[in-house]
């Protein structure tokens, strides 16, 4: 059985597949290694180490090497991705997660493998370069995509990888949360810490790598021209935290700067020394270390179990996106605050028509389309 585990190293945390008696496997650790390296988000690192992990145990039960996988293994792997119980074909693997896994999960998970087989051909390790075989095979002329990076099928001109190991993925609308379940959670938060930190996702529509790495100096009080969050690239943090996108302010109320200080008064009688962080531990031996992803994933946990709700971090960042560009129709300034390095990313994602906004544009037109008839 493979295990996705977390290490420290100086660099931050990196991201790790062990085996039988927790010993690191070679090829997909060389790999995480590679994308920390390259600065990939820990999320990113989080789920293409578990990708790897559903692909090794898949490759086991075939008894297949890493570097003796084929076309056949790859779209088997993708068939039980999406049916794993009654795949076609596909040895059925004995784990917890058996359900029918989401289109997003199953194109994530894909990426990831084929990412992986990108490095490892550019490394010399394999001799199959999967991109140019599937255009050769496929009856396709002409040769494949430059190689711009390991990971260049997150770029816009992958569409001939996409055609074949990306399944389509219905359309749906964001989660949000009302109001009334941001209410909620706020009241099933267990102490200032924890409260602080939904409200200030909420208010400010960070990403959690962008909340890990805020110290307390980060957080700007100015009456005369709006406080707000000063976000500074210090590079990868040891507990994850690091900026997507580059140093930016984010402007935030009232609110949240009294509940910042109510948390950090409290703070005072709970930890001797803290590390700087604005975000940390509050029990144990690491009380006073900065919170961490794993904190973070623990703290969501509790507040779905409290709530009933499916609320994750994410979620906020969503919710407070929607509300904003509903109150402001700017989709620029909506990119900035997001910090979305492509404005095409903000408008794909959140500038759409509500109900009532169709509704509206309906009722301003529908008289033209009348010509009396009974």
């Amino acid at each position: 059985m493979y295990q996705v585990e977390t290490i420290f190293t100086s660099q931050g945390i990196q991201w790790v597949l062990t085996g039988e008696e927790g010993h690191l496997v070679e090829l997909p650790c060389k790999f995480l290694k590679h994308l920390s390296a390259v600065n990939k988000s820990g999320n990113t690192g989080r789920s293409y180490a578990y990708a790897l992990k559903f692909f090794s145990e898949f490759l086991e039960t075939k008894h297949v090497f890493y570097t003796d996988v084929t076309m056949r293994e790859l779209f088997e792997f993708l068939a039980w991705l999406q049916d794993p119980l009654n795949g076609s074909n596909v040895v059925q693997l004995k784990q917890d997660n058996t359900s029918a896994r989401s289109a997003r999960t199953v194109n994530t998970y894909m990426a990831a493998v084929m990412s992986f087989y990108r490095f490892l051909f550019n490394m010399g390790i394999t001799s199959t370069d999967f991109d140019k075989k599937y255009l050769r095979d496929a009856g396709f002329s002409g040769t494949a995509p430059a190689y711009k990076d390991f990971l260049y099928h997150t770029h816009k001109g992958d569409n001939l990888l996409r055609s074949v190991f990306h399944v389509k993925e219905p359309r749906k609308h964001l989660p949000i949360l009302s109001p009334n379940e941001v209410h909620a959670v706020l009241a099933a938060a267990s102490n200032p810490r924890d409260k602080f930190l939904i409200y200030l996702l909420f208010v400010s529509g960070l990403r959690i790598g962008e909340l890990l790495s805020l110290y307390t100096e980060d957080i700007v009080h100015d009456l005369s021209l709006g406080h707000k969050i000063r976000l500074r690239d210090r590079g990868f943090l040891p507990n994850g935290g690091k900026l997507k996108t580059g140093p930016r302010d984010i402007l935030i109320n009232q609110d949240a700067m009294d509940m910042m200080d109510d948390y950090l008064y409290w703070l005072l009688d709970i930890v001797e020394t803290t590390s700087g962080f604005l975000f940390v531990k509050i029990s144990g031996e690491a009380a006073g270390a900065p919170m961490d992803y794993n904190d973070i994933a623990a703290l969501f946990r509790r507040l779905r179990r409290k709530t009933g709700l499916s609320v994750h971090a994410h979620v906020f960042r969503h919710t407070h996106a929607t509300i904003y560009y509903a109150q402001t129709r700017d989709a620029k300034l909506l990119q900035e605050r997001l910090g979305h390095r492509d404005i095409q990313t903000t408008l794909n994602t959140y500038v759409h028509p509500t109900d009532e906004d169709i509704l509206a544009d309906w009722k301003k037109a529908s008289s033209s389309f009348s010509l009396g008839v009974v």
